[in-house]
């Protein structure tokens, strides 16, 4: 097998006499030829060189990183309390298609044999409350369905305009025991006025539950998955 041989580059270069002189005589301080002291010294020279540029470059970066970052912490600031502002107060719209979550039937306690939990059904008021001062909206259909996400029944025939600060209930009783623990209304609402956007309703769902020596009770709160 043959043996791999580096690959070499010369360099040539003339020079005065006198510095001629002057590295023949650095080169035989060091114990070194003149074309080994030339190399030795450039090559120290050049990592210098590439040290300094690049340390340079670094500074300069980080220089130029700490002036960015002011701005740049003013920028995501903004935008924080661009979406905090967002969150709390709402956009007017035009409607809206709203998921409501449903717990018909909760599951507690431990699983049997079976491997089913205990559960209980619950009876569940949805309210649409209308935030608008001036306008009213118009609930379009309120379909509800089960955990599977098949359709039980629209509790909405017809559509039914809600008044500024009024509020729209669907009930659905206790016995229901369909829905499931997945169940769920999907309701649909648009401003009665086309030309004039609304604040969008607040669409809750109360779940309640109420027998001797316990009370259960709680919130679940729509989220809008569409637009008209």
């Amino acid at each position: 097998m043959g043996t791999a041989v580096a690959k070499q580059d010369r360099i040539g270069a003339r020079v005065p006499h006198e510095v001629y002189e002057t590295l023949c005589r650095a080169a035989e301080l060091t114990g070194a030829t003149v074309n080994q002291f030339l190399v030795q010294a450039a090559l120290k020279e050049a990592q210098e060189v590439i040290e300094r540029e690049e340390g340079n470059t670094m500074s300069s970066a980080r220089t130029l990183g700490h002036r960015l970052l002011k701005p740049l912490l003013l920028l995501l600031l903004c935008v924080s309390m661009g979406a905090w502002a967002q969150e709390c107060i709402d956009l007017p719209s035009k409607g809206q298609t709203v998921y409501v979550p449903v717990y018909s039937t909760i599951h507690h306690g431990n699983l049997d044999s079976s491997g089913k939990a205990d559960s209980d059904l619950m009876s569940v008021l949805v309210s649409v409350r209308n935030t608008d001062p001036k306008e009213s909206i118009r609930v379009m259909s309120a379909p509800y369905y089960s955990t599977d996400g098949k359709l039980i029944r629209d509790y909405l025939p017809a559509p039914r305009v809600v008044p500024p600060f009024g509020t729209l209930e669907l009930f659905v009783e206790r016995r229901e025991s369909q829905g499931g623990s997945g169940a769920n209304f999907v309701v649909r609402w648009e401003a009665e006025k086309a030309d004039k956007p609304v604040t969008p309703p607040i669409i809750e769902a109360l779940h309640t539950r109420f027998q001797a020596g316990r009370t259960l009770g709680f919130i679940s709160r729509g989220k809008a998955i569409s637009a008209p």
